[in-house]
């Protein structure tokens, strides 16, 4: 949340910005940084995980290469919410909403489900409620798709379909993200 709000504290978007580059490039840019950046330290981090399995003598198993992978997507769409927010805020309230945007999307699969109160007994009132929270779960990115953790610990197979679908699921959020962050920051005044 802190890369573009010091580019433009530091004044060092000045020297970036006369370049013949759109925003949105250098929106893509400091993402495709920061993810390939994340990509090394979930890679090493797997590596050393694999280490330790391999001192155990434990098998470190198709799961747990496919949780290692989906993290890192989640890794990638957390950074596009960030940057997205850090385009028209402040650090600190960049990151307290890429947080909430986190938690939000952790229990978004349990959102969708939610009812407030018996079928029978609830009022108007809560069924409005429990429909305006439902469909904004059903938008919101479901961050529960990247903990596989259940799976792994019980070695339940997760099929190759469901990392795909995943990482397309994040990766579109992410776009959209990046997007959106690209038409707020592309109006941006720096002066």
């Amino acid at each position: 949340v802190n890369l573009l709000y010091k580019e433009i504290e530091r004044k060092t978007i000045y020297t970036v910005m006369p370049k013949p580059i759109f925003r949105w490039q250098f929106l893509a840019g400091k993402t495709l940084g920061l993810a390939w950046t994340m990509f090394v330290q979930v890679g090493v981090m797997g590596l050393v995980l694999a280490a330790q399995f391999w001192l155990l003598d434990a098998d470190f198993g198709v799961e747990m290469a496919q949780a290692i992978w989906l993290i890192y997507v989640e890794v990638v769409l957390v950074i596009a919410v960030a940057i997205f927010f850090s385009s028209f805020s402040t650090p600190f309230l960049s990151g307290l909403l890429t947080f909430g945007v986190f938690v939000v999307g952790s229990f978004a699969n349990r959102l969708v489900a939610l009812r407030l109160g018996d079928k029978d007994q609830t009022t108007e009132l809560q069924q409005q409620l429990s429909a305006v929270v439902r469909g904004v779960a059903t938008i919101w990115p479901d961050m529960s798709l990247y903990n596989i953790t259940p799976n792994v610990v019980h070695a339940s197979p997760v099929t190759w379909t469901f990392v795909g679908w995943a990482t397309l699921y994040g990766l579109s959020y992410a776009l959209v993200g990046l997007f959106l962050a690209s038409l707020v920051f592309g109006r941006r005044d720096f002066i």
